[in-house]
C-alpha cells in the first residue's frame, strides 16, 4: 500500500505554540516556537511514518459556514496572539521548502478538508491515510485504512488512532463520536450541547440508544430507561442536541480538487531551500535531524546524490573534528606553547583551547590524573571557560582543583542577555556569532565578544566579584548534598495516603458520584454542572474555554460549597505525595543517602538562583504537612543545620537605595518597620497599633515597592478603594523618600532605556 499523510497545519500550529516556550526566537530575536515545533513535527513524521504522499491542509481567516448558521461558534476564542500571527506565514514557507502541497479553502476548515480528500479517496483501497493533527475531532474521520497521529500531550506524546483504539478510549464506535460530542457538548469551540449533560452521562446514552436520533426515538416511545430529570432536560433541549451534533460533524464535501498522480515522491528533503532556511531561522538541532533523516532515507545505492551534498554542505552538517591528546609528551608539548588557553566541556572530555592559534585538542581522560597534567590546571592563571561549575566539577573527579579562571563566556553570555533559554557553548556561539556547528576553535572570538559586551555594558565587576567566586561556591555546595531522612518520608506517605483516601471519599458523597478528581475537565463538570455552583467572575482556560478549576478560582469558591475545601486539601495532599514525599528518596544518592541538586547561576532573568532535581528552593512551608517534609532533611550526626534569615531584606535595600531617612532611622534603632509604618499611616502611637493595622502596614510596605495600586491593596485587605488609596498617599507622604526613589526610577528608564541595580 501506498501512505499519504494529511497535516492538520493549523491544530498543530496552535498545540506547538502553547507547548513551548515563548522565549524560543530567531538569531533576530523574532518569537518562533510555533514555527519550530511545528518543524519538529514535520521532520518526525516524515522520518517515522515514511510517506509516499503528504499534503497540508489550513484554515483562511473570516467566516466559515459553522459560524454563518452558528454565531457564536468559537465565538469566545481570543483573538491570535501577536507572537503567534506571524508565524503561520513561516510555516508556509516551511511547507513549500519542504514541496508539499497546501489545501486551503474560503468558508472552511482545515478538517473539512482533510475530511473531503478521505472521502474522495475511500475507492482507492491501496492507499492508507494517516491524519496527523493536535485536534481530537479528526477521530470521526477513521475507517478501515484511514488511522489518526495525534498529539495527546504537548508536542511529544504521540497516539496513533484506528477504530480498536477508539473503541478503548471512548467505549464507543468511531461513527458514535459525533452524537458523544453533541450531547456533551464541546466548550473549546463554544458548541453548546445538552446542558446538565456531561461526559459520563452522555457515554451511556450512546451506548445504550445508539445516537442522539436513537435517544429521542425512544423518548418518543416513553423509554423507562432514562429517568425523568434526564428526560426533561433531554426534551427541552432536542433542538439543541441535534444543532450540536451537525456543527460538529467534518465537511466531506468542500469543492476541492484533490487526485493522487505522477510516480510516489518519496525525498522531500531534495532541496536547497530546506537547509537554508533552517540556517536563517536558526534551527540549529533541526538542521542536524535534517541531516540525520536525508542519510537514513536515502538508498545505499543512490549514496551520490544531489541530496546527500546539499545536506551535507549546509553550514551545521558537522563541526570540525577535535584531535586528542593521548600521551604526556604531547601534553607537555601543548602546555609549553600555551600562554592562554580555553576549557569546555564536550559530553564527557575536556577540550582546550589555545588562543594564539586557535588549535583545539581533547585531553584523553586517562591523563587527566598525571601530575604534569594536574599542575598545570591548577597553576595556570590564564584560563579562559565556559561554564566554570561544570568544568569545576568535572575535573574533581580526577583529584584536580581548578585555578582561578579569568573568564566565563556562559556567565558572561547570560550577564550580556539574561532572557536567553539556554547558555550551551554552540547556542552562545550562534546567538553572538551566527556559527551554526559546535566550532571549538572559536572560542576564543567568542570570549573577545562577550568581552566587550560585559565591559561595555558595566557588568565587568558582577561577572569578577559574584558570578565567578560564586560557581566554585555552587560547585562545593552541590557536591556536598544534603541529607535525608528516607524512613521518616516513608512514613509521612503512610499518613498522607491515608488522608487522600479520607477525602477522596468524602469528595465523592458531596458530588454525589464518583470521578477523576485530577482531571480538570471532570472537576469543572461536577462543580458548574453537577452541583451548580456559580461561575459568575471565574476565568476560562485560554486552550479549551473551559472554567478553570485552578488555585485561584478555587479559592473564589471556597464558601459556595463544602465540596470546594476539600477539593483544596486533596489536592494540597497530593502535591506533597507526588513532588516531594514520593520523589525525594528516589532522587537521593544510594549509597550516602544525600540529595546532591543542581544550582543554576543563568536559570532566571532576574539574576537569582534556580535549583532542579529537586528544587530545594521551594520546600513547602505554610502548611502543617509541608513543614513536616522539612523535617526529612538532616544533618549528618555531629553536625547541624543552622538557617540563616535576612530580616525584611527588601525594605533594607529599599531604604538604602532610595536613601529614605525615616526609614533608615528605625531600622538603626531596632524597631519593628511595620508597626511604625502602622503608627505613621494611622496617626496612632506605636503602642496603641493593633495586629490587624501591623497586617495592613507589612502589606503595604511590600507591595508599594513592587507597584502595588489601590485596588490590590484594597483586594489584600479588605478595604475599600477610596480607603486604600488614601493609606497609599499618606505612606507616600510619611516615606518620601521612597515615593522620590520610585518616582526617579520610572523617569531614568524612560530616558535611558534601561535601569541599574545596586551593582
Amino acid at each position: 500500500m501506498k501512505r499519504l499523510i494529511l497535516i492538520d497545519t493549523h491544530a498543530i500550529i496552535h498545540r506547538a505554540y502553547h507547548a513551548l516556550p515563548p522565549s524560543l526566537t530567531t538569531p533576530h530575536g523574532e518569537p518562533i516556537n510555533a514555527v519550530y515545533g511545528f518543524t519538529s513535527i514535520l521532520l518526525r513524521i516524515l522520518k517515522e511514518l515514511k510517506p509516499d504522499y503528504i499534503a497540508a491542509a489550513m484554515d483562511l481567516p473570516g467566516p466559515t459556514f459553522r459560524s454563518i448558521s452558528y454565531e457564536r461558534y468559537k465565538a469566545h476564542r481570543p483573538e491570535t496572539p501577536s507572537d503567534l500571527a506571524g508565524q503561520f506565514t513561516t510555516v508556509r514557507d516551511i511547507l513549500q521548502a519542504f514541496q508539499i502541497p497546501i489545501f486551503e479553502k474560503e468558508g472552511y476548515e482545515a478538517d473539512d478538508l482533510i475530511g473531503t480528500i478521505v472521502k474522495k479517496l475511500e475507492r482507492q483501497k491501496s492507499i492508507e491515510i494517516i491524519i496527523v493533527t493536535g485536534d481530537m475531532d479528526a477521530l470521526q474521520l477513521i475507517r478501515p485504512g484511514v488511522k489518526v497521529y495525534a498529539m495527546k500531550k504537548g508536542i511529544t506524546e504521540i497516539v496513533i488512532y484506528d477504530a480498536k483504539a477508539v473503541r478503548e478510549r471512548y467505549s464507543i464506535k468511531v461513527s458514535q463520536l459525533i452524537d458523544f460530542k453533541g450531547l456533551k457538548g464541546d466548550p473549546s469551540d463554544n458548541i453548546p450541547g445538552v446542558k446538565g449533560i456531561g461526559e459520563k452521562t452522555a457515554l451511556e446514552l450512546i451506548k445504550a440508544f445508539g445516537s442522539i436520533e436513537g435517544i429521542y426515538k425512544a423518548l418518543g416511545k416513553g423509554t423507562k430507561k432514562i429517568s425523568e430529570t434526564l428526560a426533561k432536560k433531554l426534551k427541552e433541549q432536542e433542538e439543541e442536541a441535534i444543532f450540536s451534533k451537525k456543527l460538529s460533524t467534518i465537511a466531506t464535501d468542500v469543492p476541492i480538487e484533490f487526485k493522487l498522480s505522477g510516480p510516489p515522491q518519496k525525498d522531500y528533503l531534495n532541496s536547497d531551500a530546506v537547509p537554508q532556511l533552517f540556517n536563517r531561522l536558526g534551527f540549529v538541532s533541526l538542521l542536524r535531524r535534517l541531516t540525520s533523516h536525508a542519510l537514513e532515507s536515502i538508498p545505499r545505492d543512490s549514496k551520490k546524490t544531489s541530496v546527500q551534498a546539499s545536506l551535507l554542505e549546509a553550514p551545521v552538517s558537522s563541526a570540525p573534528a577535535v584531535p586528542a591528546i593521548s600521551s604526556l609528551a604531547d601534553f607537555k608539548s601543548f602546555a609549553a606553547r600555551s600562554t592562554m588557553i580555553g576549557l569546555l566541556l564536550s559530553g564527557d572530555s575536556l577540550i582546550l583551547v589555545q588562543r594564539q592559534n586557535g588549535e583545539v585538542l581533547r585531553l584523553e581522560n586517562t591523563l587527566l590524573d598525571k601530575k604534569p597534567v594536574k599542575e598545570f590546571l591548577e597553576r595556570t592563571l590564564s584560563f579562559y571557560v565556559h561554564d566554570l561549575k561544570s568544568v569545576i566539577r568535572f575535573l574533581r573527579r580526577y583529584g584536580v582543583e581548578l585555578a582561578e579562571p579569568r573568564f566565563d563566556s556562559m556567565l558572561a553570555a547570560y550577564l550580556v542577555n539574561s532572557s536567553a533559554r539556554n547558555y550551551s557553548y554552540d547556542a552562545v556561539l550562534r546567538r553572538e556569532l551566527g556559527i551554526m556547528a559546535e566550532d571549538f576553535s572559536k572560542f576564543f572570538d567568542l570570549a573577545e565578544t562577550l568581552e566587550k559586551k560585559v565591559l561595555d555594558g558595566g557588568s565587568d565587576k558582577i561577572l569578577r566579584e559574584i558570578e565567578l567566586p560564586l560557581s566554585r561556591v555552587l560547585a562545593d555546595m552541590e557536591e556536598r548534598g544534603i541529607l535525608l531522612d528516607q524512613n521518616f518520608l516513608k512514613k509521612l506517605g503512610r499518613k498522607v495516603d491515608s488522608k487522600l483516601e479520607e477525602l477522596t471519599k468524602s469528595i465523592y458523597k458531596l458530588a454525589g458520584e464518583e470521578f477523576n478528581i485530577n482531571s480538570s475537565q471532570q472537576l469543572s463538570r461536577i462543580l458548574f454542572e453537577v452541583l451548580q455552583i456559580q461561575t459568575r467572575g471565574l476565568r476560562k482556560t485560554p486552550k479549551g474555554g473551559v472554567i478553570s478549576t485552578g488555585a485561584a478560582e478555587l479559592e473564589k469558591l471556597r464558601n459556595l460549597h463544602p465540596v470546594v475545601l476539600k477539593i483544596m486539601e486533596y489536592r494540597e495532599f497530593a502535591k506533597l505525595k507526588n513532588t516531594y514525599i514520593d520523589v525525594l528518596p528516589v532522587l537521593a544518592d544510594a549509597d550516602s543517602g544525600r540529595i546532591h541538586t543542581t544550582f543554576h547561576q543563568t536559570g532566571a532573568a532576574s539574576g537569582r538562583l534556580s535549583s532542579s532535581d529537586p528544587n530545594l528552593q521551594n520546600i513547602p512551608i505554610l502548611s502543617e504537612y509541608g513543614r513536616e517534609i522539612r523535617k526529612a532533611f538532616i544533618a549528618e550526626e555531629g553536625f547541624l543545620l543552622a538557617s540563616f534569615d535576612y530580616s525584611q531584606i527588601e525594605l533594607r535595600a529599599a531604604a538604602h537605595l532610595a536613601n529614605d531617612k525615616k526609614m533608615i532611622e528605625a531600622f538603626q534603632k531596632g524597631m519593628d518597620i511595620h508597626r511604625m509604618t502602622a503608627a505613621e499611616i494611622y496617626n496612632v502611637p506605636l503602642e496603641k497599633v493593633t495586629a490587624e493595622q501591623r497586617r495592613g502596614a507589612k502589606t503595604l510596605n511590600f507591595g508599594v515597592l513592587y507597584g502595588m495600586g489601590p485596588a490590590a491593596f484594597a483586594e489584600s485587605t479588605g478595604m475599600s478603594r477610596t480607603d486604600a488609596k488614601k493609606f497609599i498617599d499618606e505612606y507616600f507622604s510619611d516615606f518620601s523618600g521612597i515615593r522620590d526613589y520610585i518616582e526617579g526610577v520610572k523617569k531614568f528608564v524612560e530616558e535611558k532605556g534601561y535601569v541599574e541595580t545596586l551593582f
